[in-house]
Protein backbone atom coordinates (compact mmCIF):
# COMPACT_ATOMS: atom_id res chain seq x y z
CA UNK A 1 0.00 0.00 0.00
CA UNK A 2 1.36 3.52 -0.62
CA UNK A 3 2.19 5.62 2.42
CA UNK A 4 0.43 8.81 3.28
CA UNK A 5 2.89 12.01 3.53
CA UNK A 6 0.97 14.66 4.43
CA UNK A 7 0.16 13.35 7.61
CA UNK A 8 0.63 10.42 9.68
CA UNK A 9 -1.77 8.11 11.66
CA UNK A 10 -1.31 9.50 15.15
CA UNK A 11 -2.24 12.99 13.59
CA UNK A 12 -5.66 11.81 13.03
CA UNK A 13 -5.95 10.01 16.47
CA UNK A 14 -4.57 13.75 17.50
CA UNK A 15 -7.07 15.59 15.72
CA UNK A 16 -10.31 13.28 16.33
CA UNK A 17 -9.61 12.71 20.59
CA UNK A 18 -9.19 9.17 19.58
CA UNK A 19 -7.05 6.38 19.99
CA UNK A 20 -5.68 3.43 18.02
CA UNK A 21 -7.62 1.18 20.54
CA UNK A 22 -10.89 2.44 20.91
CA UNK A 23 -11.20 2.26 16.95
CA UNK A 24 -9.88 -1.29 17.07
CA UNK A 25 -12.45 -2.17 20.20
CA UNK A 26 -15.62 -0.49 18.73
CA UNK A 27 -14.79 -1.55 15.19
CA UNK A 28 -13.32 -5.14 15.64
CA UNK A 29 -10.48 -4.73 13.84
CA UNK A 30 -7.12 -5.58 14.77
CA UNK A 31 -4.36 -2.76 14.79
CA UNK A 32 -2.77 -3.44 11.67
CA UNK A 33 -6.18 -3.29 9.96
CA UNK A 34 -7.00 -0.04 11.73
CA UNK A 35 -3.72 1.81 10.36
CA UNK A 36 -4.38 0.03 7.23
CA UNK A 37 -7.86 2.25 7.19
CA UNK A 38 -6.66 5.46 8.89
CA UNK A 39 -3.74 5.11 5.99
CA UNK A 40 -6.31 4.87 3.35
CA UNK A 41 -8.40 7.71 4.86
CA UNK A 42 -4.94 10.05 4.57
CA UNK A 43 -4.36 9.13 1.24
CA UNK A 44 -7.96 10.40 -0.20
CA UNK A 45 -7.35 13.11 1.73
CA UNK A 46 -4.03 14.11 0.01
CA UNK A 47 -5.58 13.76 -2.91
CA UNK A 48 -9.14 16.32 -1.46
CA UNK A 49 -6.72 18.56 -0.36
CA UNK A 50 -4.80 19.06 -3.40
CA UNK A 51 -8.17 18.85 -6.00
CA UNK A 52 -9.53 21.81 -3.41
CA UNK A 53 -5.93 24.50 -3.93
CA UNK A 54 -5.08 22.94 -7.12
CA UNK A 55 -8.29 21.91 -9.05
CA UNK A 56 -6.86 18.53 -9.35
CA UNK A 57 -4.41 16.06 -7.71
CA UNK A 58 -1.29 16.29 -9.06
CA UNK A 59 -0.27 20.07 -8.29
CA UNK A 60 0.38 23.74 -9.50
CA UNK A 61 0.56 25.02 -12.69
CA UNK A 62 2.57 27.66 -13.67
CA UNK A 63 1.63 28.82 -16.98
CA UNK A 64 4.24 30.81 -19.46
CA UNK A 65 6.58 31.38 -16.39
CA UNK A 66 9.34 34.32 -17.94
CA UNK A 67 13.21 33.50 -17.70
CA UNK A 68 15.32 35.89 -18.87
CA UNK A 69 18.76 35.30 -20.68
CA UNK A 70 22.17 37.06 -18.69
CA UNK A 71 24.68 36.15 -21.65
CA UNK A 72 26.27 34.14 -19.29
CA UNK A 73 24.17 31.39 -18.49
CA UNK A 74 23.00 28.57 -20.09
CA UNK A 75 21.16 26.65 -17.49
CA UNK A 76 18.26 28.46 -15.39
CA UNK A 77 15.84 27.52 -12.23
CA UNK A 78 11.98 27.06 -12.56
CA UNK A 79 10.34 29.68 -10.69
CA UNK A 80 9.32 33.40 -10.28
CA UNK A 81 12.68 35.41 -9.46
CA UNK A 82 12.61 37.10 -12.99
CA UNK A 83 8.99 37.91 -13.10
CA UNK A 84 8.55 42.24 -12.20
CA UNK A 85 5.61 41.10 -9.84
CA UNK A 86 5.82 39.40 -7.03
CA UNK A 87 4.95 36.03 -6.38
CA UNK A 88 5.82 33.13 -3.58
CA UNK A 89 6.97 29.81 -4.53
CA UNK A 90 9.38 27.59 -4.76
CA UNK A 91 9.47 24.51 -6.92
CA UNK A 92 12.65 23.45 -6.76
CA UNK A 93 13.29 19.67 -6.55
CA UNK A 94 9.20 19.06 -6.95
CA UNK A 95 8.60 19.74 -10.89
CA UNK A 96 6.22 16.92 -12.23
CA UNK A 97 5.95 17.97 -15.34
CA UNK A 98 7.32 20.67 -18.63
CA UNK A 99 4.17 21.52 -20.63
CA UNK A 100 5.53 23.61 -23.40
CA UNK A 101 8.70 26.21 -23.65
CA UNK A 102 9.02 29.78 -26.38
CA UNK A 103 11.91 31.13 -27.38
CA UNK A 104 10.33 34.84 -27.18
CA UNK A 105 7.30 33.91 -29.02
CA UNK A 106 8.72 30.67 -30.79
CA UNK A 107 7.21 27.39 -29.78
CA UNK A 108 9.73 24.62 -29.16
CA UNK A 109 9.76 20.94 -30.06
CA UNK A 110 9.70 19.08 -26.62
CA UNK A 111 12.85 17.33 -26.23
CA UNK A 112 12.92 13.19 -26.72
CA UNK A 113 11.79 11.85 -24.04
CA UNK A 114 9.72 14.33 -22.92
CA UNK A 115 10.77 13.65 -19.47
CA UNK A 116 14.55 14.19 -20.68
CA UNK A 117 15.85 11.43 -17.85
CA UNK A 118 14.60 8.15 -19.86
CA UNK A 119 18.17 6.75 -21.37
CA UNK A 120 19.61 6.93 -17.31
CA UNK A 121 17.01 5.36 -15.35
CA UNK A 122 17.79 1.92 -15.99
CA UNK A 123 21.05 0.20 -15.86
CA UNK A 124 19.82 -3.52 -16.91
CA UNK A 125 18.91 -1.79 -20.32
CA UNK A 126 22.29 -0.90 -21.04
CA UNK A 127 25.70 -3.20 -22.17
CA UNK A 128 29.17 -2.26 -21.07
CA UNK A 129 32.58 -3.39 -22.08
CA UNK A 130 35.15 -2.42 -18.69
CA UNK A 131 32.68 -0.54 -17.22
CA UNK A 132 31.03 -1.30 -13.97
CA UNK A 133 27.47 1.15 -13.61
CA UNK A 134 25.77 1.53 -10.49
CA UNK A 135 22.55 3.09 -10.58
CA UNK A 136 21.78 3.12 -6.91
CA UNK A 137 24.73 4.59 -5.65
CA UNK A 138 24.24 5.38 -1.91
CA UNK A 139 26.05 5.27 1.78
CA UNK A 140 23.84 3.44 4.42
CA UNK A 141 22.82 6.09 8.02
CA UNK A 142 24.47 5.34 11.23
CA UNK A 143 22.64 6.50 13.84
CA UNK A 144 18.17 7.15 13.51
CA UNK A 145 17.21 10.38 12.15
CA UNK A 146 14.02 12.13 13.45
CA UNK A 147 11.07 13.77 12.02
CA UNK A 148 12.38 17.56 11.74
CA UNK A 149 16.15 17.14 12.31
CA UNK A 150 18.06 18.69 9.67
CA UNK A 151 20.59 16.00 9.19
CA UNK A 152 21.61 12.36 8.94
CA UNK A 153 24.50 10.63 10.11
CA UNK A 154 25.80 8.46 6.96
CA UNK A 155 28.80 5.76 6.49
CA UNK A 156 30.68 7.94 3.83
CA UNK A 157 30.67 11.79 2.80
CA UNK A 158 33.71 11.05 0.31
CA UNK A 159 31.14 11.17 -2.37
CA UNK A 160 29.34 14.44 -1.81
CA UNK A 161 29.12 17.66 -2.28
CA UNK A 162 27.70 21.02 -0.94
CA UNK A 163 24.72 21.71 -3.66
CA UNK A 164 23.67 17.92 -4.38
CA UNK A 165 20.30 16.61 -4.40
CA UNK A 166 20.28 13.38 -3.11
CA UNK A 167 17.42 11.27 -2.05
CA UNK A 168 16.66 9.76 1.58
CA UNK A 169 15.07 6.46 1.72
CA UNK A 170 13.80 3.89 3.96
CA UNK A 171 11.55 0.74 3.47
CA UNK A 172 8.64 3.13 3.73
CA UNK A 173 9.17 6.36 3.49
CA UNK A 174 11.35 8.79 1.41
CA UNK A 175 12.13 12.54 0.36
CA UNK A 176 14.32 14.42 -1.57
CA UNK A 177 16.91 17.25 0.13
CA UNK A 178 19.53 19.67 -1.32
CA UNK A 179 22.83 19.24 0.71
CA UNK A 180 23.56 22.76 2.56
CA UNK A 181 26.63 21.17 4.71
CA UNK A 182 28.96 18.52 5.21
CA UNK A 183 30.80 17.62 8.51
CA UNK A 184 33.52 15.22 6.86
CA UNK A 185 35.14 14.70 10.63
CA UNK A 186 31.58 13.19 12.47
CA UNK A 187 30.20 12.06 8.37
CA UNK A 188 26.85 14.59 9.02
CA UNK A 189 25.15 15.67 6.53
CA UNK A 190 23.15 18.58 6.50
CA UNK A 191 19.57 19.45 4.32
CA UNK A 192 18.37 22.80 3.81
CA UNK A 193 14.72 21.49 4.37
CA UNK A 194 14.21 19.45 7.84
CA UNK A 195 13.00 16.06 7.66
CA UNK A 196 9.50 15.19 7.08
CA UNK A 197 9.96 11.28 8.56
CA UNK A 198 11.04 9.51 10.97
CA UNK A 199 14.34 6.91 9.46
CA UNK A 200 16.40 4.02 11.03
CA UNK A 201 19.59 2.61 10.51
CA UNK A 202 18.72 -0.72 11.06
CA UNK A 203 16.08 -3.42 10.61
CA UNK A 204 14.05 -2.41 13.44
CA UNK A 205 11.35 0.27 13.81
CA UNK A 206 8.73 1.74 10.87
CA UNK A 207 11.09 3.09 9.09
CA UNK A 208 14.14 0.69 8.71
CA UNK A 209 17.45 0.41 6.65
CA UNK A 210 17.65 4.29 5.72
CA UNK A 211 20.29 5.17 3.33
CA UNK A 212 21.05 8.78 1.25
CA UNK A 213 21.12 7.82 -2.50
CA UNK A 214 22.85 10.18 -4.41
CA UNK A 215 24.29 12.57 -5.68
CA UNK A 216 21.39 12.62 -8.50
CA UNK A 217 21.45 15.57 -11.20
CA UNK A 218 18.23 14.68 -12.67
CA UNK A 219 15.06 12.70 -12.39
CA UNK A 220 15.40 9.47 -10.04
CA UNK A 221 18.58 7.60 -10.60
CA UNK A 222 22.06 8.78 -11.93
CA UNK A 223 24.44 6.18 -13.58
CA UNK A 224 28.10 6.01 -11.74
CA UNK A 225 30.07 4.61 -14.18
CA UNK A 226 33.44 3.01 -13.31
CA UNK A 227 36.29 1.94 -16.40
CA UNK A 228 38.85 -0.38 -15.48
CA UNK A 229 40.36 0.45 -19.08
CA UNK A 230 38.98 2.24 -22.24
CA UNK A 231 35.85 1.12 -22.69
CA UNK A 232 31.94 2.29 -23.56
CA UNK A 233 28.37 1.89 -22.21
CA UNK A 234 25.47 1.30 -24.78
CA UNK A 235 21.92 1.98 -24.98
CA UNK A 236 19.95 0.42 -27.74
CA UNK A 237 16.27 0.36 -26.42
CA UNK A 238 14.42 3.14 -28.35
CA UNK A 239 13.83 3.52 -32.02
CA UNK A 240 13.40 7.48 -33.27
CA UNK A 241 13.65 9.83 -36.15
CA UNK A 242 16.45 12.62 -34.35
CA UNK A 243 16.80 14.26 -37.63
CA UNK A 244 13.17 17.09 -36.11
CA UNK A 245 15.75 17.81 -33.63
CA UNK A 246 19.49 19.69 -33.82
CA UNK A 247 21.30 18.50 -30.24
CA UNK A 248 21.75 16.06 -27.99
CA UNK A 249 22.63 17.19 -24.71
CA UNK A 250 23.38 15.05 -21.03
CA UNK A 251 25.48 15.88 -17.92
CA UNK A 252 28.80 14.47 -17.47
CA UNK A 253 30.83 14.58 -14.22
CA UNK A 254 34.25 12.88 -14.59
CA UNK A 255 37.23 12.55 -11.80
CA UNK A 256 39.92 13.43 -15.08
CA UNK A 257 39.65 15.95 -17.19
CA UNK A 258 42.28 14.44 -19.57
CA UNK A 259 39.67 11.52 -20.38
CA UNK A 260 38.60 11.60 -24.19
CA UNK A 261 34.52 10.65 -24.67
CA UNK A 262 33.11 9.83 -27.86
CA UNK A 263 29.30 9.34 -28.33
CA UNK A 264 27.90 6.89 -31.33
CA UNK A 265 24.70 7.34 -32.39
CA UNK A 266 23.39 4.21 -34.72
CA UNK A 267 21.07 3.15 -37.14
CA UNK A 268 19.45 -0.20 -37.47
CA UNK A 269 21.94 -1.97 -39.14
CA UNK A 270 25.05 -0.95 -36.17
CA UNK A 271 26.54 1.78 -38.79
CA UNK A 272 27.03 5.15 -36.25
CA UNK A 273 27.57 8.93 -36.58
CA UNK A 274 30.25 10.08 -33.98
CA UNK A 275 31.19 13.16 -31.91
CA UNK A 276 33.76 13.32 -29.45
CA UNK A 277 34.46 15.90 -26.63
CA UNK A 278 36.11 16.39 -23.17
CA UNK A 279 34.71 17.70 -20.23
CA UNK A 280 36.11 20.81 -18.54
CA UNK A 281 37.32 20.66 -15.21
CA UNK A 282 37.49 16.80 -13.37
CA UNK A 283 34.78 16.01 -11.01
CA UNK A 284 32.23 19.50 -11.88
CA UNK A 285 29.26 18.17 -13.65
CA UNK A 286 28.53 20.11 -16.69
CA UNK A 287 26.36 19.91 -19.36
CA UNK A 288 27.16 18.56 -22.99
CA UNK A 289 25.37 19.65 -25.79
CA UNK A 290 26.71 18.15 -29.15
CA UNK A 291 24.75 19.74 -32.56
CA UNK A 292 23.83 16.11 -34.40
CA UNK A 293 24.43 18.16 -37.91
CA UNK A 294 28.13 18.05 -36.99
CA UNK A 295 28.50 14.58 -35.97
CA UNK A 296 31.17 12.16 -38.43
CA UNK A 297 29.92 9.70 -40.22
CA UNK A 298 27.63 9.34 -43.93
CA UNK A 299 24.04 8.43 -41.94
CA UNK A 300 21.75 10.63 -43.12
CA UNK A 301 19.69 11.10 -40.51
CA UNK A 302 17.11 12.86 -42.64
CA UNK A 303 15.83 9.23 -43.79
CA UNK A 304 16.98 7.26 -41.05
CA UNK A 305 16.15 6.57 -37.42
CA UNK A 306 18.34 5.87 -34.66
CA UNK A 307 18.20 3.06 -32.80
CA UNK A 308 20.67 3.31 -29.85
CA UNK A 309 23.96 5.11 -28.86
CA UNK A 310 27.09 4.56 -26.97
CA UNK A 311 29.63 6.36 -24.79
CA UNK A 312 32.50 5.51 -25.17
CA UNK A 313 36.26 6.29 -22.86
CA UNK A 314 39.95 6.08 -23.79
CA UNK A 315 40.80 5.18 -20.73
CA UNK A 316 40.31 4.03 -16.83
CA UNK A 317 38.34 6.85 -15.25
CA UNK A 318 34.89 7.41 -13.20
CA UNK A 319 32.15 9.67 -14.52
CA UNK A 320 28.60 10.00 -13.96
CA UNK A 321 26.07 9.93 -16.68
CA UNK A 322 22.78 11.57 -16.39
CA UNK A 323 19.29 13.69 -17.82
CA UNK A 324 20.29 12.59 -21.68
CA UNK A 325 18.17 13.98 -24.50
CA UNK A 326 17.47 14.63 -28.31
CA UNK A 327 16.29 18.49 -28.37
CA UNK A 328 15.44 21.43 -30.07
CA UNK A 329 17.32 24.15 -28.45
CA UNK A 330 16.36 23.12 -24.85
CA UNK A 331 15.74 20.65 -22.26
CA UNK A 332 15.39 20.24 -18.32
CA UNK A 333 15.69 18.63 -15.34
CA UNK A 334 12.95 16.23 -14.28
CA UNK A 335 11.95 17.15 -10.24
CA UNK A 336 15.24 19.03 -9.74
CA UNK A 337 13.12 21.93 -11.91
CA UNK A 338 16.43 23.59 -13.93
CA UNK A 339 15.75 24.60 -17.67
CA UNK A 340 18.60 24.18 -20.07
CA UNK A 341 18.98 25.97 -23.77
CA UNK A 342 21.06 23.66 -25.54
CA UNK A 343 24.56 24.81 -27.38
CA UNK A 344 28.00 23.66 -28.51
CA UNK A 345 31.13 25.44 -26.29
CA UNK A 346 31.85 27.58 -30.02
CA UNK A 347 28.03 29.46 -29.51
CA UNK A 348 27.14 32.02 -27.70
CA UNK A 349 24.67 31.66 -24.02
CA UNK A 350 21.35 33.06 -24.53
CA UNK A 351 21.51 36.75 -24.93
CA UNK A 352 21.34 39.68 -22.07
CA UNK A 353 17.48 39.83 -21.34
CA UNK A 354 16.28 37.28 -23.78
CA UNK A 355 13.07 36.08 -22.99
CA UNK A 356 12.20 32.49 -22.68
CA UNK A 357 8.78 31.09 -21.30
CA UNK A 358 7.82 27.74 -19.98
CA UNK A 359 4.52 26.24 -18.57
CA UNK A 360 4.95 24.27 -16.06
CA UNK A 361 3.33 21.71 -13.12
CA UNK A 362 5.04 20.93 -9.97
CA UNK A 363 4.34 19.79 -6.01
CA UNK A 364 5.05 22.51 -3.59
CA UNK A 365 4.13 19.95 -1.05
CA UNK A 366 7.08 17.58 -2.25
CA UNK A 367 9.95 18.88 -0.25
CA UNK A 368 8.14 20.64 2.73
CA UNK A 369 4.31 20.72 4.07
CA UNK A 370 3.06 23.71 5.78
CA UNK A 371 1.71 23.01 9.10
CA UNK A 372 -1.98 24.10 7.70
CA UNK A 373 -1.69 21.14 5.07
CA UNK A 374 -0.49 18.64 7.32
CA UNK A 375 -3.61 19.43 9.76
CA UNK A 376 -6.33 19.65 7.09
CA UNK A 377 -4.87 16.44 5.55
CA UNK A 378 -5.23 14.46 8.98
CA UNK A 379 -9.00 16.62 10.07
CA UNK A 380 -10.45 15.30 6.55
CA UNK A 381 -8.84 11.67 7.50
CA UNK A 382 -10.59 12.28 11.19
CA UNK A 383 -13.79 13.02 8.83
CA UNK A 384 -13.72 9.33 7.38
CA UNK A 385 -13.19 7.59 10.11
CA UNK A 386 -16.01 9.75 11.72
CA UNK A 387 -18.09 8.34 8.79
CA UNK A 388 -17.08 5.16 9.18
CA UNK A 389 -17.50 4.91 13.37
CA UNK A 390 -21.00 6.25 12.65
CA UNK A 391 -21.55 3.49 10.22
CA UNK A 392 -20.52 0.79 12.76
CA UNK A 393 -22.78 2.52 15.11
CA UNK A 394 -25.61 1.88 13.23
CA UNK A 395 -24.97 -1.89 13.55
CA UNK A 396 -26.67 -3.71 16.47
CA UNK A 397 -23.62 -4.99 17.42
CA UNK A 398 -22.09 -1.66 18.20
CA UNK A 399 -24.84 -1.09 21.25
CA UNK A 400 -23.71 -3.92 22.80
CA UNK A 401 -19.83 -2.56 22.84
CA UNK A 402 -20.88 -0.14 25.85
CA UNK A 403 -22.45 -3.33 28.04
CA UNK A 404 -19.40 -6.09 26.75
CA UNK A 405 -16.51 -4.05 26.77
CA UNK A 406 -16.49 -1.01 29.13
CA UNK A 407 -16.27 1.40 26.25
CA UNK A 408 -18.21 4.49 26.20
CA UNK A 409 -19.92 4.69 22.82
CA UNK A 410 -20.28 8.21 21.80
CA UNK A 411 -24.01 9.15 20.91
CA UNK A 412 -24.76 9.76 17.00
CA UNK A 413 -25.17 13.52 17.92
CA UNK A 414 -21.80 13.87 19.12
CA UNK A 415 -20.08 11.65 16.11
CA UNK A 416 -22.01 14.25 13.82
CA UNK A 417 -20.74 17.55 15.74
CA UNK A 418 -17.09 16.15 15.76
CA UNK A 419 -17.07 15.45 12.07
CA UNK A 420 -18.45 19.58 11.55
CA UNK A 421 -16.11 20.50 13.48
CA UNK A 422 -13.30 18.88 11.82
CA UNK A 423 -14.72 19.63 8.45
CA UNK A 424 -14.66 23.61 8.86
CA UNK A 425 -11.16 23.51 10.85
CA UNK A 426 -9.81 21.72 7.43
CA UNK A 427 -11.59 24.23 5.48
CA UNK A 428 -10.21 27.11 7.75
CA UNK A 429 -6.53 25.78 7.01
CA UNK A 430 -6.53 24.85 3.37
CA UNK A 431 -7.79 28.53 2.98
CA UNK A 432 -5.04 29.62 4.98
CA UNK A 433 -3.08 28.02 2.12
CA UNK A 434 -5.25 29.15 -0.50
CA UNK A 435 -7.70 27.47 -2.92
CA UNK A 436 -7.30 27.38 -6.69
CA UNK A 437 -3.81 27.64 -6.48
CA UNK A 438 -3.10 28.34 -10.53
CA UNK A 439 -0.49 31.06 -11.02
CA UNK A 440 -0.83 32.94 -14.60
CA UNK A 441 2.10 35.26 -14.99
CA UNK A 442 2.49 38.61 -16.53
CA UNK A 443 5.29 39.25 -18.63
CA UNK A 444 8.46 41.66 -17.90
CA UNK A 445 8.41 45.35 -18.37
CA UNK A 446 9.35 45.94 -21.61
CA UNK A 447 8.27 42.70 -23.12
CA UNK A 448 4.93 41.89 -24.25
CA UNK A 449 2.66 40.27 -22.02
CA UNK A 450 0.01 39.34 -24.36
CA UNK A 451 -0.17 35.59 -23.62
CA UNK A 452 -2.87 33.97 -25.64
CA UNK A 453 -0.36 32.33 -27.65
CA UNK A 454 0.69 30.24 -24.13
CA UNK A 455 -0.40 27.15 -23.04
Amino acid sequence: MVKPSYAQEQAVYDETGMTSSFVQTYSGKSASEVTDLINSYLLTAESKVKQMIFKDNKGATIHGELHLGTGEDDEFDLGPEDEVYFTDYDPKNCVENLFACYFNKERRKMPYPKDCDKFTERKSLYTTSNIIITDDESTALTADASEDAEYVKVNSVSHLTIGDRVLLKGDNYEEWKEVEDIDTTNKYVYFTVELRYDYQYNTTGSNPNAKLYGPIYAGEKTLKCVASAAGYIEYKSFVKNIDIYDYTTFRIKCNDATVTFTLYLYDDGGNATTQTFTVTKADVPEIISLMIDEFSGSIDWNDIKCYGFRLAVNKACTFYFDNFSFNDEWSWSPIVGKFIVSHTKDEEPPADRYPFYVTYKFDPFKQEIPECIKAATAQLAGVRLIDFLIGVRERDIAFEVEAETGVPVPDKETLYHTRGTLIARANANIAEYGYGFEFVITGEAGVESTKEWLV
